[in-house]
């Protein structure tokens, strides 16, 4: 009997539905599911598993596919006993129904059409969409649920990137004087990392202008700033251990700075160890430091960069009078404070140029001075010679001095100088000649020579006849002696009749230069003289001031007096030289009579207490 092949195909197919229905309740084995075919009750023109038949297979649920008890191409929707789950437009062939119930299995509404599993029966070798149990992988390889020994999606892990190593730094501030910046910001930026790591750091620095911390290895930019400075912004590459220094400059409108070198010395010129500098400042429109201070070193020296400013300096040391000088700072500056030891004279500059009789310098001419015992341990001499200019210059204790001038090719001299201020003197040494004596006429308050004056050399004894010669332009004047005792006055001819006072000296084998001190009409100074309440302090008024000056050279003396005002003050005229001051007023004792030493016009008045 010949059959029609599609009659053979449908008796197959029923055969092998019924055989299966006797074995519902066994589970399909795994390792076989794949090739089985799942023909439990056939519709429409679709196969399952590996036969091809129809349009479509049953990877897809579409139109009239058939859901087997098996597994199709793409996994499994779970078989309940032998019932058939259509989907869409499935229908329910008698074995099962569109709803879960007993043994049945779930229509379209139940069933977990999107890859997951359903598990509606409990079973658990099913496989549903692209998601595994056991040990099955997902369609990339990974789980995207971690269930039993299941891999991630990602095969590589996913770990962080490691970070850079740490290094300690530090930056340390400073001002533009030098100073250390506390509460300066510093705050550091750095490259971008692919380690998730800070680059950036900010915070103040200490009391000593300092920060520390430890950053990441990094290309940084690192800004300073701090209100009363500009900003200052500096590039770092840190890539182990680093120290940075940071100069602030000045805000707008603050000075500038420069060195002060302040020298403190004693009277002579010796330098002073341990001397107390203070100094103050102007008050300022800006924030800077107006103070300063500190110790000289060995060598007499402070220094210090300070702002340009007006100074107030106080120099003091225990074995020195305490001294202040004003100070305008306007760049780099050396400063000089002498200070006198207690109970010390002052002390003032002298200059000697030596010259010979055509005004040309001598070089190499010794000299020696010799001042009066004095209160006080200072130094009575000095000494030493003139330089190629001719000149001889030292600071020296203001005293009366005797000073010699000598040189081997020239006639020496002796002359007298009271020291109270600073002087130059010019000296003329004479070649050597047969003229035994050379007088030196001078003026008797600047010591500057002296010409057109007249000389008069006559015996002390008596003996012989006058002598007379005339003052030149270097006031000098010669006389052809022998060795004895010489009287010796110099005068302004209109003024012999006061009597002046002669100088004696002998006059030996030896040419012999002396220097005598003029008779000359006296010049005026002008000082004021105030009167205070030796109690208050308070000025005086109508107290009457008297000035005595004696003029011993010639024995003349002049007594001018005057009266003072609301202020306590009045002004006096008359001779330069030693005055004597005395003042009276109505109510108060008269007090001891004041000397000072007036040698030109002065500013400063002179105190007298009642």
């Amino acid at each position: 009997m010949q059959l029609d092949r599609r009659e053979l195909l449908f008796s197959g197919t029923t055969a092998l539905a019924i055989g299966l229905a006797g074995c519902a309740a066994e589970p399909l084995d795994g390792d076989e599911e794949e090739n089985e075919t799942d023909d439990s009750d056939t519709e429409g023109n679709d196969s399952d598993g590996n036969d091809t038949d129809g349009n479509e297979s049953d990877g897809e649920d579409l139109g009239n596919d058939t859901d087997d008890g098996g597994l199709d191409e793409n996994g499994t929707d779970e078989t309940d006993d032998n019932d058939t789950d259509d989907s869409d437009n499935g229908t329910s062939d008698g074995f099962g129904d569109d709803e879960t119930d007993g043994n049945g299995t779930d229509d379209d509404n139940d069933t977990d059409t999107d890859n997951g599993t359903d598990d509606a029966d409990g079973e658990t070798n099913g496989t549903d969409g692209n998601e595994s149990e056991g040990n099955d992988t997902d369609d990339n390889g990974t789980d995207d649920e971690t269930d039993g020994n299941d891999t991630d999606d990602d095969p590589a892990g996913s770990g962080d990137v490691e970070a850079p190593p740490q290094h300690p730094i530090t930056v340390t501030v400073f001002g533009p004087a030098g100073e250390r910046v506390e509460g300066a910001t510093v705050h550091g930026t750095g490259e971008s990392l692919e380690a998730d790591v800070s680059t950036e750091f900010v915070a103040e620095t200490d009391a000593q202008g300092v920060y520390t911390d430890e950053v990441y290895e990094n290309e940084y930019t690192i800004e300073v700033s701090h209100p009363n400075f500009e900003s200052a912004t500096v590039d770092h590459v840190h890539d182990g251990e680093s120290e940075l220094t940071v100069e602030l400059e000045s805000a707008e409108g603050e000075p500038d700075t420069s060195l002060l070198r302040l020298w403190v010395t004693n009277a002579v010129g010796d330098p002073i160890e341990g001397a107390e500098v203070a100094g103050v400042g102007d008050s300022h429109p800006a924030d800077i430091p107006l103070e300063f201070s500190g110790e000289t070193d060995g060598e007499g020296l402070y220094d210090d960069v300070i702002y340009e400013n007006q100074y107030t300096i106080e120099v003091s040391h225990p074995d020195y009078v305490t001294k202040t000088v004003e100070h305008s700072h306007e760049g780099e500056s050396d400063v000089v404070v002498a200070l006198e030891a207690e109970g010390e004279p002052g002390t003032a500059g002298l200059t000697l140029r030596v010259v010979d009789g055509n005004g040309d310098p001598i070089e190499g001419a010794s000299v020696l001075g010799t001042g009066e015992p004095t209160p006080g341990d200072v130094p009575l001499e000095f000494s030493g010679e003139t330089n190629g200019n001719g000149v001889y210059g030292d600071v020296i204790y203001k005293n009366t001095y005797t000073i010699e001038i000598d040189h081997p090719d020239y006639a020496g001299t002796t002359l007298e100088h009271d020291h109270r201020m600073d002087t130059d003197i010019e000296v003329e040494l004479q070649a050597q000649s047969e003229a035994a004596l050379t007088v030196r006429a001078v003026h008797p308050v600047s010591g500057e020579p002296v010409s057109g004056v007249t000389v008069s050399v006559a015996r002390e004894d008596g003996t012989g006849r006058e002598l007379e010669a005339e003052t030149g332009p270097t006031g000098l004047a010669s006389f052809d002696v022998e060795p004895a005792e010489y009287r010796i006055v110099a005068y302004e001819r209109e003024l012999y009749r006061t009597n002046p006072m002669a100088t004696v000296v002998t006059v030996g084998e030896d040419p012999r230069t002396v220097q005598v001190r003029a008779v000359v009409e006296p010049e005026d100074c002008t000082a004021p003289v105030e009167v205070v309440d030796g109690g208050t302090g308070d000025p005086v008024e109508n107290a009457t001031v008297s000035v005595d000056v004696a003029r011993p050279d010639h024995g003349l003396m002049e007594n001018p007096t005057g009266e003072t005002g609301a202020d306590g003050t009045v002004e006096i005229t008359t001779w330069c030289g030693e005055w004597t001051i005395s003042a009276r007023a109505d109510g108060y004792n008269r007090v001891p009579q004041e000397q000072v030493r007036v040698a030109g016009d002065r500013d400063e008045p002179i105190t007298i207490e009642l």
